[in-house]
Protein backbone atom coordinates (compact mmCIF):
# COMPACT_ATOMS: atom_id res chain seq x y z
CA UNK A 1 0.00 0.00 0.00
CA UNK A 2 1.30 3.15 -1.17
CA UNK A 3 0.05 6.03 1.26
CA UNK A 4 1.06 9.84 0.50
CA UNK A 5 0.10 11.97 3.49
CA UNK A 6 1.49 15.75 2.34
CA UNK A 7 0.39 19.56 1.77
CA UNK A 8 -1.70 19.97 -0.67
CA UNK A 9 -2.78 16.17 -1.42
CA UNK A 10 -5.64 14.28 -0.13
CA UNK A 11 -5.71 12.80 3.76
CA UNK A 12 -5.73 9.31 1.56
CA UNK A 13 -4.20 9.19 -1.54
CA UNK A 14 -3.44 5.17 -2.70
CA UNK A 15 -4.19 2.29 -5.15
CA UNK A 16 -5.58 -0.91 -3.36
CA UNK A 17 -5.87 -4.12 -5.18
CA UNK A 18 -9.06 -6.14 -4.27
CA UNK A 19 -9.28 -9.77 -5.88
CA UNK A 20 -6.89 -8.20 -8.69
CA UNK A 21 -8.80 -5.37 -9.58
CA UNK A 22 -7.37 -2.01 -9.05
CA UNK A 23 -8.79 1.07 -7.22
CA UNK A 24 -7.41 4.61 -6.70
CA UNK A 25 -8.47 5.72 -3.50
CA UNK A 26 -8.30 9.68 -2.35
CA UNK A 27 -10.41 10.72 0.45
CA UNK A 28 -10.13 13.86 2.55
CA UNK A 29 -11.58 14.21 6.53
CA UNK A 30 -13.52 16.75 8.02
CA UNK A 31 -10.74 17.20 10.73
CA UNK A 32 -7.42 17.37 11.08
CA UNK A 33 -5.56 13.86 11.30
CA UNK A 34 -4.57 14.49 14.82
CA UNK A 35 -4.99 10.91 16.93
CA UNK A 36 -5.16 12.87 19.91
CA UNK A 37 -7.34 15.68 19.56
CA UNK A 38 -9.90 14.37 16.86
CA UNK A 39 -13.40 12.89 17.87
CA UNK A 40 -15.84 11.47 15.78
CA UNK A 41 -18.09 11.76 13.69
CA UNK A 42 -15.27 12.36 11.03
CA UNK A 43 -16.89 12.80 7.41
CA UNK A 44 -14.66 11.21 4.48
CA UNK A 45 -15.13 12.17 1.07
CA UNK A 46 -13.10 11.81 -2.05
CA UNK A 47 -13.64 9.30 -5.11
CA UNK A 48 -12.70 5.63 -5.56
CA UNK A 49 -11.83 5.14 -9.31
CA UNK A 50 -12.61 8.79 -9.98
CA UNK A 51 -16.59 8.32 -8.41
CA UNK A 52 -17.67 10.21 -5.63
CA UNK A 53 -17.81 8.62 -2.27
CA UNK A 54 -18.62 9.91 0.95
CA UNK A 55 -18.74 7.95 4.40
CA UNK A 56 -19.19 8.86 8.13
CA UNK A 57 -16.67 7.53 10.85
CA UNK A 58 -18.34 6.85 14.07
CA UNK A 59 -15.82 5.74 15.99
CA UNK A 60 -12.43 7.25 17.30
CA UNK A 61 -10.28 4.05 16.21
CA UNK A 62 -12.98 2.37 13.32
CA UNK A 63 -11.70 -0.76 11.71
CA UNK A 64 -14.96 -2.69 11.73
CA UNK A 65 -17.64 -1.55 8.53
CA UNK A 66 -20.29 -1.32 11.42
CA UNK A 67 -18.51 1.87 12.94
CA UNK A 68 -19.11 3.54 9.58
CA UNK A 69 -22.32 5.06 7.86
CA UNK A 70 -21.70 4.42 4.14
CA UNK A 71 -23.71 7.61 2.62
CA UNK A 72 -22.76 7.85 -0.84
CA UNK A 73 -20.45 4.76 -1.54
CA UNK A 74 -21.20 3.03 -5.16
CA UNK A 75 -22.44 -0.56 -4.77
CA UNK A 76 -19.47 -1.94 -7.74
CA UNK A 77 -17.22 -0.70 -4.91
CA UNK A 78 -18.62 -2.91 -1.64
CA UNK A 79 -15.79 -5.05 -1.69
CA UNK A 80 -13.12 -2.18 -1.47
CA UNK A 81 -14.63 -1.75 2.06
CA UNK A 82 -12.48 -3.74 4.44
CA UNK A 83 -9.41 -2.40 2.82
CA UNK A 84 -10.12 1.05 2.43
CA UNK A 85 -10.68 1.03 6.37
CA UNK A 86 -7.50 -0.69 6.95
CA UNK A 87 -6.09 2.16 4.93
CA UNK A 88 -7.77 4.88 7.30
CA UNK A 89 -6.32 2.95 10.69
CA UNK A 90 -3.09 2.53 8.56
CA UNK A 91 -3.06 6.52 8.48
CA UNK A 92 -4.05 7.36 11.76
CA UNK A 93 -1.90 4.89 13.39
CA UNK A 94 0.85 6.02 11.57
CA UNK A 95 -0.09 9.61 13.35
CA UNK A 96 0.64 8.52 16.28
CA UNK A 97 3.94 7.57 15.84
Amino acid sequence: MNLLCEKNMPDINTEIRVNGKPFVIKLDSNKSLNPYSWSPPIIWEGSINAKPVKFTQNDRFAILESDFNFEIFPAEFGETKLELLKAIDFVIKRRMN
